[in-house]
């Protein structure tokens, strides 16, 4: 899977397709933050934003406590996966 390959990850087990067919998950493993959830997200460029698009990265905000919740986002017009700084 080319996501988890850009960051630094493994996939492994059956892919899961989420909401509406919008969202792909898989698990995965990365070298610093040990067993993972991948989750993609795709929808058309003009509708990127709300709930669906930003909804982790407003949980991971509200909930900075849990050290092993690093949240990746990707630009709407790139599509590009980004760690987070």
């Amino acid at each position: 899977m080319r996501a988890a390959d850009a960051l630094g990850g493994t996939v492994h087990g059956p892919q899961v397709w989420g909401w509406h067919g919008r969202t792909l998950g898989h698990r995965a493993n990365h070298p610093e933050h040990g067993a993972s959830w991948l989750r993609l997200l795709s929808v058309p460029e003009q509708k990127a934003g709300g709930k669906l698009w930003e909804g982790t990265e407003r949980a991971h905000a509200a909930l900075p406590a849990n050290p092993r919740s690093t949240p990746c986002t990707s630009t709407p017009t790139t599509g590009t996966p980004t760690a987070p700084n």
